[in-house]
């Protein structure tokens, strides 16, 4: 059970899990592998759920009192020797090495705890910055499993739904129970200086007895979130719109494309192909007793076919993509917290020193922060403090301990 605790909490497997879901993602990406529709892929958000949470259990008890318990400022000699990054240099008095260290940490922002032992004839300073950081990674832990829960969570309870068809004009209900109401408005092109497309731009609103009660302007690639669903423009296509003394009866159609439709109260069949270049609507009879021969229409033209006035208006209809996400916000929560967590740690990591100061020298040793902020320390404190001989009654600091 004991290796088992282990093994779970282990840093190695959670970079293993990790490698795996990036390689796992990069095969359905590259099209090689279904993963919405694999079980692989809830398989390894569970497995790297569980070694997140466990490996941020085990680390609890350290974090804790790294950040709560009192620090050890008296430390033997194997503790001084232990240290790669160890420092000496000579002093005559150790009030004035301990003014150069407190002045040069001061400076610093390092917060100082200080201990006298009259019976070594040493002083003991022991020094930190940035202790809070600890938290940092706590914080990145438990936003990484909350993003994971979430990301495996957001398949049940997400909505999504591809080629919504939305008519000028024309309310529509969308949505999951089809209880939102909505409507578009005409369709404009934005072009560049030589005509090219650059961007489609249509108003969108939300009707609510049959009365317009928000409005967005959407664009391709600047959704709307509207009755708590988003919109996304995808993309827009023909419309044709023929009306007749029976009626009107409005068509989306496919670019170049034919179509077969039949008039109301019988009237004749026909072909609509909607042509892009030139731009217009070509119709051919089907009627067997035959009819004109295929005509080009324009939009607002109007022509007559088996006896029967015909008007066509040609406009462009809209396809959609309407999602409704409720773990959006969360996502984004639990990432800003996990960047945050990671900010911290790389740009306010903890760094600790222990200083013993004697008759003769100081000695200081140190661990985190930043490269080659220890030696700077040093270099201080070496140039703060000018040794000189021995005279006259103790300062008066030296003589104070304090913590």
């Amino acid at each position: 059970m004991r290796k088992l605790w282990q093994m779970l909490g282990s840093v190695r497997l959670a970079v293993l899990l990790l490698v795996a879901l990036l390689l796992a993602l990069l095969l359905d990406g590259l099209g090689l592998l279904p993963l919405p529709h694999s079980p692989l892929f809830p398989a390894l958000l569970v497995l790297q759920a569980l070694s997140t949470f466990f490996c941020t259990l085990q680390r609890l008890p350290g974090l804790w009192r790294a950040l709560h318990d009192p620090l050890d400022i008296v430390q033997p000699d194997a503790f001084y020797a232990s240290f790669p990054r160890r420092a000496e240099w000579p002093i005559a008095r150790r009030g004035d090495g301990l003014i150069a260290a407190r002045s040069t940490l001061a400076r610093h922002r390092y917060q100082t705890y200080i201990k006298r032992d009259e019976a070594e004839q040493c002083t003991y300073l022991c020094a930190e910055r940035n202790r809070f950081s600890h938290a940092a990674t706590l914080i990145s832990h438990i936003a990484a499993l909350a993003l994971i829960v979430i990301v495996a969570a957001r398949p049940a309870l997400s909505w999504q739904e591809q080629g919504v068809i939305l008519l000028p004009g024309q309310p529509q209900r969308v949505g999951p129970e089809r209880r939102t109401e909505v409507m578009t408005g005409p369709l404009s092109v934005v072009t560049y200086p030589d005509g090219a497309v650059r961007n489609y731009r249509i108003a969108l609103l939300q009707l609510q007895d049959g009365e317009p009660v928000a409005a967005r302007m959407v664009s391709i690639n600047r959704p709307a979130t509207l009755g708590g669903l988003t919109f996304h423009l995808l993309g827009q296509g023909p419309l044709a719109e023929l009306t007749t003394p029976a009626g009107t009866r409005r068509l989306a159609l496919t670019w170049d494309q034919p179509q077969e439709v039949t008039l109301p109260d019988g009237g004749p069949s026909l072909r609509l192909t909607y042509h892009s270049q030139p731009e217009g609507l070509l119709v051919e009879v089907l009627d067997p007793a035959g009819g004109p021969g295929p005509l080009l229409v324009r939009d607002g033209q109007e022509i007559e076919i088996a006896g029967q006035p015909i008007t066509v208006t040609l406009e462009r209809y809209t396809v959609w993509q309407v999602s409704r996400d409720p773990t959006f916000p969360l996502v984004l929560g639990a990432a800003a917290l996990l960047l945050l967590g990671i900010v911290i740690s790389l740009w306010l990591p903890h760094l600790r020193l222990w200083l013993r100061l004697t008759d003769r020298q100081a000695e200081m040793v140190g661990r985190g922060g930043y490269s080659g902020e220890f030696e700077m320390l040093v270099g201080e404190m070496a140039r703060v403090y000018h040794p000189g001989p021995r005279a006259g009654p103790r300062p008066e600091g030296e003589a104070t301990d304090e913590q």
